[in-house]
């Protein structure tokens, strides 16, 4: 079974949050910001 889209973006975002560092950074893991199929 595949993964949700939440759970594909959620660790999309945890693996990437530590290396954040500018608001773009940020802005760029928000979901709206992110595509189901490849996240950003």
């Amino acid at each position: 079974q595949r993964p949700s889209s939440f759970i594909r973006w959620l660790r999309h975002v945890l693996e990437r949050l530590p290396h954040a560092a500018s608001v773009e950074d940020y802005e760029a893991l928000l979901p709206w910001n992110c595509s189901p199929e490849m996240p950003r």
